[in-house]
């Protein structure tokens, strides 16, 4: 293995364990709209991902319409969905979403070439504390962010 291959695996590994003890240090559902995203994202899993049918929704325009304004989104949380309990499934979809986010934050400063782009991801996540609780949910805007 190279030293390329290893300080990739090392930084991956440390943003991993960065975000698993931020999600595990916060209440298990810190936003609302988590649970409708992962519950989205179940029926795909049970009932097929061109099922159009959401129950309850019944006096939405999403039910009227038989759309998905975030199903692109609710499809990269289907493998979450398989785990047995859907709490833990959505700790994971956190652990993800953050970890992506902040290994694209280091991989596009390493594309600009700035100096130490892998050390400015933890200054993202530590540097705002506010923003602390946006890492938490698990909503598209992580992705957009």
């Amino acid at each position: 293995m190279n030293i390329c291959m290893r300080r990739i695996i090392f930084i991956v590994g440390i943003i991993l364990l960065a975000s698993t003890f931020h999600i595990a240090l916060t209440p298990r559902i810190p936003d609302a709209d988590s649970l409708y995203h992962i519950r989205h994202a179940w029926l795909y899993g049970t009932q097929g991902l061109t099922t159009h049918t959401f129950p309850w929704m019944h006096f939405s325009v999403i039910n009227t319409s038989n759309s998905d304004l975030w199903y692109g989104f609710h499809l990269l949380l289907v493998p979450f969905t398989y785990v047995q309990d859907l709490l833990w499934g959505l700790e994971l979809a956190g652990i993800f979403l953050t970890s992506l986010l902040l290994l694209t934050f280091g991989f596009v400063l390493e594309r600009h070439r700035m100096r130490l782009p892998y050390l400015w991801p933890f200054v993202l996540f530590l540097v705002i504390p506010n923003v602390l609780f946006y890492f938490l949910m698990v909503r598209p805007h992580i992705l957009s962010l």
